[in-house]
């Protein structure tokens, strides 16, 4: 049987868990420090507001004011879970290079910690 084929790896219902929301902060971050050369850590938290107010609404329903603090807390907890990955992947790639000698360029450093 032949495996599906895969057209998106972000969906309208994928982003809208804790996981995929997460990545797409991790993701989108890096991303803007690469290509815009965009340094702070308010940007992670930025996009953890833009995923957690985009999940707020596509529920459909009436918000209420605890709605938007629910929101908040949502973004904070995507905040400190995306920081936490960018800097678990930063650090092993520093221990992975420690005790190796440079050859050639300096590789793209695709996971520097937003902390730095």
């Amino acid at each position: 049987m032949a495996a599906p084929e895969t057209t998106e790896f972000f969906t309208r219902t994928s982003i809208l868990s804790f996981g995929t929301a997460t990545v797409a902060v991790v993701v989108g971050t890096n991303t803007l420090r690469r290509v815009f050369g965009i340094r702070g850590i308010w940007l992670p938290f930025a996009l953890a507001l833009v995923v957690a107010g985009v999940a707020l609404t596509s529920s459909g329903r009436p918000l209420q004011a605890l709605d938007y603090l629910i929101a908040f807390l949502n973004a904070c907890l995507l905040f400190s879970a995306a920081t936490g990955a960018n800097q678990t992947a930063s650090a092993a790639r520093k221990r992975r290079a420690l005790g190796a000698q440079p050859q050639g360029a300096e590789p793209p450093r695709w996971l520097d910690s937003w902390l730095d």
